[in-house]
Protein backbone atom coordinates (compact mmCIF):
# COMPACT_ATOMS: atom_id res chain seq x y z
CA UNK A 1 0.00 0.00 0.00
CA UNK A 2 1.06 3.28 -0.22
CA UNK A 3 1.86 5.14 2.90
CA UNK A 4 0.35 8.34 1.35
CA UNK A 5 -2.73 6.48 2.25
CA UNK A 6 -2.19 6.32 5.79
CA UNK A 7 -2.73 9.18 8.99
CA UNK A 8 0.09 8.95 11.44
CA UNK A 9 -2.68 7.13 13.99
CA UNK A 10 -3.95 4.96 11.49
CA UNK A 11 0.13 3.65 11.01
CA UNK A 12 0.48 3.31 14.59
CA UNK A 13 -2.60 0.76 15.27
CA UNK A 14 -1.33 -0.44 11.98
CA UNK A 15 2.03 -1.04 13.78
CA UNK A 16 0.15 -2.60 17.11
CA UNK A 17 -1.81 -5.38 15.17
CA UNK A 18 1.70 -6.44 13.77
CA UNK A 19 3.36 -6.57 16.69
CA UNK A 20 0.43 -8.33 18.31
CA UNK A 21 0.82 -10.83 15.49
CA UNK A 22 4.57 -10.95 15.54
CA UNK A 23 5.12 -11.80 19.08
CA UNK A 24 2.08 -14.53 18.46
CA UNK A 25 3.69 -18.17 19.72
CA UNK A 26 3.74 -19.62 15.61
CA UNK A 27 5.77 -16.17 14.86
CA UNK A 28 7.50 -16.51 18.03
CA UNK A 29 8.64 -20.15 16.62
CA UNK A 30 10.99 -17.77 14.01
CA UNK A 31 13.81 -16.50 15.93
CA UNK A 32 16.69 -17.08 13.20
CA UNK A 33 17.11 -16.78 8.90
CA UNK A 34 20.37 -17.95 9.41
CA UNK A 35 24.04 -16.80 9.38
CA UNK A 36 24.55 -16.09 5.44
CA UNK A 37 24.71 -12.19 4.27
CA UNK A 38 21.09 -11.48 2.36
CA UNK A 39 23.68 -8.88 0.59
CA UNK A 40 25.67 -11.67 -0.94
CA UNK A 41 23.21 -13.22 -3.58
CA UNK A 42 24.62 -15.08 -6.69
CA UNK A 43 23.41 -14.69 -9.88
CA UNK A 44 21.77 -17.47 -11.43
CA UNK A 45 22.18 -18.92 -15.10
CA UNK A 46 18.70 -18.27 -17.58
CA UNK A 47 15.92 -21.32 -17.01
CA UNK A 48 15.19 -20.96 -20.30
CA UNK A 49 18.12 -21.34 -22.16
CA UNK A 50 21.26 -21.84 -19.91
CA UNK A 51 23.15 -18.65 -20.24
CA UNK A 52 24.87 -16.21 -17.56
CA UNK A 53 22.52 -13.53 -16.29
CA UNK A 54 24.19 -10.34 -16.45
CA UNK A 55 23.63 -7.21 -14.06
CA UNK A 56 22.85 -4.03 -15.53
CA UNK A 57 21.17 -0.89 -14.18
CA UNK A 58 19.41 2.10 -15.78
CA UNK A 59 19.29 5.89 -14.52
CA UNK A 60 15.58 6.56 -14.10
CA UNK A 61 14.04 10.33 -14.53
CA UNK A 62 14.10 11.23 -10.68
CA UNK A 63 18.55 10.09 -11.05
CA UNK A 64 18.09 7.07 -9.16
CA UNK A 65 19.50 3.86 -10.48
CA UNK A 66 17.19 0.88 -11.09
CA UNK A 67 19.14 -2.62 -11.19
CA UNK A 68 18.01 -5.87 -13.38
CA UNK A 69 19.78 -8.95 -14.45
CA UNK A 70 18.91 -10.10 -18.00
CA UNK A 71 20.34 -13.06 -19.89
CA UNK A 72 23.40 -12.73 -22.40
CA UNK A 73 21.98 -15.15 -24.42
CA UNK A 74 17.78 -15.11 -24.93
CA UNK A 75 17.42 -11.71 -23.95
CA UNK A 76 15.02 -12.80 -20.83
CA UNK A 77 15.22 -10.36 -17.83
CA UNK A 78 12.42 -9.38 -14.87
CA UNK A 79 9.84 -6.72 -15.34
CA UNK A 80 10.65 -5.51 -12.29
CA UNK A 81 13.58 -3.67 -11.60
CA UNK A 82 15.02 -3.09 -7.91
CA UNK A 83 16.32 -0.43 -6.03
CA UNK A 84 19.50 -1.93 -5.24
CA UNK A 85 21.59 -4.71 -7.46
CA UNK A 86 20.92 -7.48 -4.84
CA UNK A 87 17.22 -7.14 -4.91
CA UNK A 88 17.61 -6.94 -8.72
CA UNK A 89 19.96 -10.01 -9.05
CA UNK A 90 17.03 -11.59 -6.50
CA UNK A 91 13.98 -10.70 -8.55
CA UNK A 92 15.94 -12.23 -11.35
CA UNK A 93 16.72 -15.58 -9.35
CA UNK A 94 12.65 -15.73 -8.06
CA UNK A 95 11.94 -16.42 -12.09
CA UNK A 96 14.59 -18.59 -12.85
CA UNK A 97 14.25 -20.94 -9.75
CA UNK A 98 16.35 -24.13 -11.30
CA UNK A 99 18.88 -22.46 -11.50
CA UNK A 100 19.90 -23.24 -7.34
CA UNK A 101 18.15 -26.16 -5.55
CA UNK A 102 16.45 -25.75 -2.52
CA UNK A 103 18.35 -28.09 -0.33
CA UNK A 104 21.44 -25.83 -1.12
CA UNK A 105 20.07 -22.66 0.03
CA UNK A 106 21.95 -21.18 2.90
CA UNK A 107 19.07 -19.28 4.78
CA UNK A 108 16.06 -20.76 6.62
CA UNK A 109 16.98 -23.70 7.38
CA UNK A 110 15.16 -25.94 5.06
CA UNK A 111 18.67 -27.94 3.54
CA UNK A 112 17.42 -30.91 5.42
CA UNK A 113 13.43 -30.85 4.79
CA UNK A 114 11.55 -32.77 2.05
CA UNK A 115 9.89 -30.14 -0.44
CA UNK A 116 6.34 -30.10 1.79
CA UNK A 117 8.27 -29.59 4.79
CA UNK A 118 10.49 -26.83 3.48
CA UNK A 119 6.98 -25.42 1.72
CA UNK A 120 5.17 -25.11 4.90
CA UNK A 121 8.59 -23.94 6.84
CA UNK A 122 9.20 -21.08 4.15
CA UNK A 123 5.51 -19.93 4.61
CA UNK A 124 5.56 -19.28 8.21
CA UNK A 125 9.02 -17.68 7.74
CA UNK A 126 7.88 -15.44 4.92
CA UNK A 127 5.05 -14.04 6.84
CA UNK A 128 7.39 -13.06 9.54
CA UNK A 129 9.37 -11.12 7.15
CA UNK A 130 6.27 -9.25 5.35
CA UNK A 131 5.65 -8.22 9.08
CA UNK A 132 8.90 -6.77 9.92
CA UNK A 133 9.49 -5.12 6.57
CA UNK A 134 5.77 -3.50 7.26
CA UNK A 135 7.38 -2.86 10.76
CA UNK A 136 10.04 -1.45 9.40
CA UNK A 137 8.65 0.89 6.66
CA UNK A 138 6.29 2.27 9.56
CA UNK A 139 9.05 2.96 11.83
CA UNK A 140 10.93 5.01 8.92
CA UNK A 141 7.97 7.11 7.80
CA UNK A 142 6.68 7.92 12.18
CA UNK A 143 10.12 8.55 13.35
CA UNK A 144 10.79 12.20 13.27
CA UNK A 145 14.57 12.14 14.54
CA UNK A 146 16.28 12.10 11.06
CA UNK A 147 19.79 10.54 13.40
CA UNK A 148 17.75 8.06 14.03
CA UNK A 149 16.38 6.78 10.69
CA UNK A 150 19.87 5.72 9.20
CA UNK A 151 19.73 1.96 11.92
CA UNK A 152 15.85 2.14 10.87
CA UNK A 153 16.85 2.36 6.79
CA UNK A 154 19.41 0.04 6.82
CA UNK A 155 17.50 -2.52 9.33
CA UNK A 156 14.61 -2.74 6.15
CA UNK A 157 16.80 -2.83 3.40
CA UNK A 158 17.97 -6.01 4.79
CA UNK A 159 14.68 -7.39 6.24
CA UNK A 160 13.98 -7.06 2.54
CA UNK A 161 16.67 -8.84 1.26
CA UNK A 162 15.40 -11.17 3.84
CA UNK A 163 12.07 -11.10 2.46
CA UNK A 164 13.14 -11.96 -1.64
CA UNK A 165 15.58 -14.58 -0.21
CA UNK A 166 12.27 -16.50 0.76
CA UNK A 167 10.49 -15.49 -2.16
CA UNK A 168 13.25 -17.16 -4.45
CA UNK A 169 13.24 -19.85 -1.55
CA UNK A 170 9.50 -20.72 -2.29
CA UNK A 171 10.25 -20.59 -5.94
CA UNK A 172 13.20 -23.18 -5.83
CA UNK A 173 10.79 -25.55 -3.29
CA UNK A 174 7.59 -24.98 -5.75
CA UNK A 175 10.12 -26.23 -8.75
CA UNK A 176 11.16 -29.19 -6.76
CA UNK A 177 7.32 -30.27 -5.32
CA UNK A 178 5.49 -33.23 -7.34
CA UNK A 179 2.92 -31.41 -9.85
CA UNK A 180 0.03 -32.42 -7.38
CA UNK A 181 0.89 -30.69 -4.42
CA UNK A 182 2.16 -26.76 -6.51
CA UNK A 183 0.02 -24.78 -5.82
CA UNK A 184 0.57 -21.35 -8.14
CA UNK A 185 1.51 -18.56 -5.56
CA UNK A 186 2.14 -14.74 -6.17
CA UNK A 187 6.20 -15.04 -6.33
CA UNK A 188 7.29 -11.50 -6.91
CA UNK A 189 5.51 -8.88 -4.43
CA UNK A 190 5.96 -9.37 -0.80
CA UNK A 191 2.33 -9.47 0.12
CA UNK A 192 -0.68 -7.31 -0.56
CA UNK A 193 -0.06 -5.58 3.57
CA UNK A 194 2.99 -3.86 2.24
CA UNK A 195 3.38 -0.11 3.30
CA UNK A 196 5.99 1.51 1.03
CA UNK A 197 6.83 4.96 1.57
CA UNK A 198 6.81 7.70 -1.42
CA UNK A 199 9.87 7.93 -3.16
Amino acid sequence: MDASKFTFSELEAKKALLLEELNSDEQNQITTYGDHDPFSVPILRCDKCGEDGLLKHERHSNGNFKYFVQCTGCGNFHKTMGKSPELGILLWNIINPNGFYYARFPLFGISGLSPEEAKDRMMKIRRNLEIRDNLAVIEVITNPVVGQQKPAIMYKKRIKLYLHWAIWAQAAIRAQLPQKYRKKQHLVEPGNESVEPNS
